[in-house]
């Protein structure tokens, strides 16, 4: 009787012993999926976060090529601008140019045509000589007081063109120092983005 006892006794310790490794086999195995489940939540997790990141970065180097290309439409769009402005501007100096070459042209032809007729005049009135010489005189005087108004009148001309020229070359200067300062700024804008 004792020995059949101890006998049921071991055996009940051994379905005991049975039953403990079966739960802890079992928690083993359950944690063992619970940690690839993390895992595998984790690289999925990981996964959509890079491919975020990627479509961010996508996003962004877009957008700089978008701003880089209008920034180049905009540089053209200037540079045409400012070429038909100096146009214009050298065709009215041109202009203006032809015009007081013309007047000092035509000044020149009627002094011309005064100093003939004052001798023809000259040689045909002898006794009207001194009167003449006079009158000579107040020609000349009015000659060289045209001469010095058209030389005045041209003086005005390259000081007014060399004014013009220097205007434009600070508006061109400061156009280039205003859209470097746009596209530092646009720059700084997208780093900012990116970061």
């Amino acid at each position: 009787e004792e020995a059949r006892r101890k006998a049921k006794r071991l055996a009940e310790e051994e379905e005991l012993l049975r039953r403990a490794e079966e739960v802890r086999r079992r928690r083993e195995e359950a944690e063992a999926r619970r940690k690839a489940e993390e895992e595998q939540a984790k690289k999925r997790a990981e996964e959509a976060e890079a491919a975020r990141l990627r479509a961010v970065e996508e996003r962004a180097r877009a957008e700089a090529e978008r701003l880089r290309k209008e920034a180049e439409e905009l540089a053209r769009q200037e540079e045409e601008r400012r070429r038909r402005e100096l146009e214009e501007e050298e065709r009215r100096i041109a202009e203006e140019e032809a015009r007081l070459l013309k007047e000092q042209e035509e000044a020149r032809r009627r002094a011309e045509e005064k100093a003939r007729r004052a001798a023809e005049a000259k040689r045909k009135a002898e006794e009207e000589a001194r009167r003449k010489a006079e009158e000579e005189q107040a020609k000349k005087r009015a000659e060289e007081a045209e001469a010095a108004r058209l030389r005045a009148v041209e003086e005005r001309a390259r000081a007014e063109a060399e004014r013009l020229r220097k205007e434009a070359e600070e508006l061109a200067r400061q156009e280039e120092e205003r859209r470097r300062r746009e596209l530092e700024e646009e720059e700084r804008r997208i780093a900012e983005e990116e970061a």
